[in-house]
């Protein structure tokens, strides 16, 4: 079997920024590539040859990591978590608003017998994406990390246990009410991160996560005027997405009380009227942050 069939992404919170958890708690079923990047630099020197770089100096090391795949419900929370923050959790359901500091998680990559610890992930982006047809909900995330050890001993094989959503099962709510015309959603919630270096360290001994912002997409074919005429008159409205499955055992539930539709172009040149539409979640006084998500799962929580 060739070794890149031989790989596997595992995961764990930290309890302690920068202490790496000892145990990874559950497999995600995810692409996952990442990029340890020392950093050297080259003194400029006369040394009586007519070669320009002789001396290396190793400077500090930074680390990016990015996965994306299929939306695993349970193991999912984790990567939600690195960017909203820790949620409340009671009877398998887990709410998540914006935190003043998300969550760090310890990541397990596994090639063959030989694994890489990767400690401290926080995360930049988390995207979350369907198409009404036969693709499953996708996601996507990147961020970067503190360091990088590698000759870990492989964790056991553990993964999700739960099924992906299949692209279909989405109800997309427009102010309340649950559209009918949406072929394609997504919605991306970004966080810039800071790495502070000092002295003593060649890695990072912190990452700071800065302001949060919540922007999406959607295509809709409209055959109603008055939902489209939300979209002409630049309307501010509520929007919801929500997926279920197994009898309501496995839910998401992503609620953005305050969007703002920012640009959006229409095509009238078939049956119904398409839009292309460009939205901003706003910051929402009532719940305190401009994005809301909920997950029912297997899962009793998120702390470990």
């Amino acid at each position: 079997m060739a070794l890149s069939h031989k790989t596997g992404l595992y995961v764990a919170r930290e309890v302690v920024p920068l202490t790496p958890a000892t145990t990874p708690i559950t497999g995600m079923p995810c692409k996952m590539t990442f990029d340890e990047k020392p950093e050297f630099s080259y003194p400029e020197e006369d040394r009586v040859i007519r070669v320009k770089d002789v001396t290396r100096v190793p400077g500090v090391t930074k680390v990016d990591w990015s996965l994306k795949g299929a939306w695993y419900n349970d193991s999912m929370g984790y990567l939600v978590s690195m960017i909203l923050g820790l949620p409340s959790s009671a009877s398998q359901v887990h709410t998540f608003t914006m935190k003043d500091v998300p969550e760090a998680s310890t990541f397990w990559k596994r090639l063959d017998t030989d694994t890489a610890l990767i400690t401290c992930a926080r995360s930049s982006e988390l995207k979350l994406s369907f198409e009404a047809g036969n693709k499953p909900i996708d996601v996507e995330a990147k961020g970067m990390a503190a360091s990088v050890t590698f000759g870990q001993t492989a964790p056991t094989e553990t993964f999700d246990a739960g099924k992906p959503f299949a692209g279909w099962l989405p109800t997309v709510k427009i102010a309340g009410a649950a559209a009918t015309d949406v072929k394609t959603f997504e919605v991306t919630i970004t966080a810039p991160i800071e790495e502070l270096f000092t002295q003593g360290n060649q890695t990072a001994t912190r990452l700071d996560v800065g302001k949060l912002e919540v922007k999406g997409k959607m295509k809709l074919d409209f055959d109603s005027e008055a939902a489209l005429n939300a979209f002409h008159n630049n309307t501010d409205q509520s929007l919801e997405f929500i997926a279920s499955a197994n009898s309501g055992a496995n839910v998401i539930d992503l609620k953005m009380a305050v969007v703002a539709y920012d640009s959006y172009k229409f095509d009238y040149e078939k049956a119904a009227i398409g839009v292309e539409v460009d939205f901003v979640a706003r910051y929402d006084s009532v719940s305190g942050t401009p994005v809301t998500v909920i997950l029912t799962n297997a899962t009793t929580g998120y702390t470990s």
